[in-house]
């Protein structure tokens, strides 16, 4: 009797090991699809995180529509809120600029030029703060996140204005703003309009000339404002 000489015990095992053959159209395998889904979905999540903080302080019909708000008109929440800051109230003021902004984007050139203007008003005037003069905002965080909301809606109302006077005012307040903000070289571009469009005006001048002596003297940038008049070289 002869026997069938028997495999390698090698080959033996790596046939049993061997996976069976996938019937044609089959999918591969997805056990681990899910992870990249995961991490774009963390991501997406972190964008709009990110999103939301920058944009706390940015007028939204969420955040400014509250149950006082609801039964004004926009025109009414402007009023309002004009007469709030005229008050000496601007921290009040700024919910009904915000409500009246956020219902009206494309609000003329005065909303964004007084809602600018409240903004400054809390961060930088104690008396303009209402509740005994309390400062408007939390954190640095959100000053800075107002700062910049500040000189986006001044700007906003510098491209609104429809005539050079107008402009040349929104063009000193945003030269005003970027010098107390710091960035003296940006403000004096600015005033350099502001004078330009309205040479009649000599605050704007004075501005200007307070710019040009603070750059060339940057020793006494503690002693003066670029508003006061330039000092003899």
């Amino acid at each position: 009797m002869t026997t069938r000489p028997s495999a390698p015990r090698g080959k033996e095992s790596a046939k049993r090991r061997a996976p069976a053959p996938k019937p044609p159209g089959s999918k591969p395998a997805t056990r681990r699809a899910w992870v990249p889904a995961a991490l774009a979905a963390l991501l997406v999540a972190g964008a709009v995180a990110g999103w939301r903080a920058t944009h706390a302080n940015r007028p939204s019909p969420a955040s400014a529509a509250d149950d006082s708000l609801r039964t004004l008109s926009p025109a009414e929440a402007y009023a309002e809120g004009l007469r709030l800051m005229r008050e000496h109230r601007s921290d009040v003021s700024l919910r009904y600029f915000r409500y009246s902004l956020a219902a009206v984007p494309d609000a003329p050139a005065p909303v964004h030029y007084n809602y600018s203007t409240a903004i400054y008003n809390v961060l930088f005037d104690p008396d303009a703060r209402g509740n005994g003069g309390h400062v408007g905002f939390a954190n640095s965080l959100e000053r800075t996140q107002a700062s910049r909301e500040c000189l986006e809606q001044m700007t906003l109302a510098v491209a609104g204005s429809r005539s050079p006077a107008d402009r040349a005012k929104c063009c000193d307040q945003v030269a005003r703003m970027l010098s107390t903000f710091g960035f003296e070289w940006e403000a004096l571009a600015w005033s350099q309009q502001a004078a330009t469009l309205a040479p009649q005006r000599a605050d704007y001048l004075r501005r200007h000339d307070g710019l040009l002596a603070l750059l060339a003297h940057p020793g006494k940038r503690v002693l003066r404002r670029p508003d006061d008049p330039a000092p003899n070289p």
